[in-house]
């Protein structure tokens, strides 16, 4: 399993996941673009790297699914081995996907156990169960509008909304219902953009007084999903 870094000319790069254990998959490159291998060494028998997040200083952070494995890179990538992980002690609960707060926060989005959690950045210890009750809760991304955390719920066919998530007693609610929602990230504007049952979606973001769900692209074995940096990087 390897993560890899998409690049077209003059544009920075985008970083994605590619593969499943036991699968070959064969791509093609369009000739504007370059595809180099960025984070490497992760599992050749369960599925490796889904939750990826930077943080403020560019440090890529990696959670290995499903053994609760954070992994921590420099700006030029690595192997992910002893030097680059970050916790001693696996994190139960099946963790996936994984978001920094606007404060530097770093939360995951445990599958199995249905909740979102804060995690020390520095040692991958657990500091605290934020909420709970959000069924087989995968993908979570921050509102660079309010702030709050956004995860989704394939068990439940719903985009979840947490606020107060600093605060001693956060607050979740039902944002959408979403069919399938896995992946989730946030344009620079607030609109959130899902992977939705072989689908890529947007939904209107926080400034918007009534959010609907608009179809963007039919993309069958859609995963995860990342917004470009610049206008000619997809």
């Amino acid at each position: 399993m390897t993560a890899r870094k998409l690049l077209a000319a003059g544009a920075v790069g985008v970083l994605m996941t590619l593969g499943i254990a036991g699968q070959a998959f064969a791509y093609t490159v369009a000739p504007q673009y370059k595809v180099t291998d960025f984070a490497t060494g992760f599992s050749d028998t369960n599925i490796g790297p889904i939750g990826l997040a930077f943080d403020a200083s560019n440090h890529l952070y990696v959670m290995k699914y499903p053994d609760g494995i954070l992994y921590k890179f420099g700006t030029s990538g690595g192997a992910a081995n002893v030097s680059t992980r970050v916790n001693t002690v696996a994190i139960p609960g099946t963790p996936a996907g994984i978001a920094f707060s606007k404060d530097g926060r770093l939360y995951a989005a445990r599958q199995s156990a249905n909740d979102v959690i804060e995690i020390s950045p520095a040692t991958g210890a657990v500091l605290r169960v934020v909420v709970t009750d959000l069924g087989g809760a995968t993908g979570i991304a921050t509102d660079p509008l309010s702030g709050d955390l956004f995860v989704t719920g394939p068990a439940a066919n719903v985009l979840w909304r947490v606020s107060g998530v600093s605060s001693a007693t956060p607050t979740r609610s039902t944002y959408q219902e979403v069919f399938d929602p896995d992946g989730i990230t946030f344009g620079p504007d607030g609109t959130i953009y899902l992977a939705s049952g072989g689908h890529a979606v947007k939904v209107g973001g926080t400034n918007s007084s009534s959010p609907t769900v608009t179809d963007i692209a039919t993309v069958p074995t859609i995963d995860g999903i990342a917004v470009a940096t610049s206008a000619d990087t997809t």
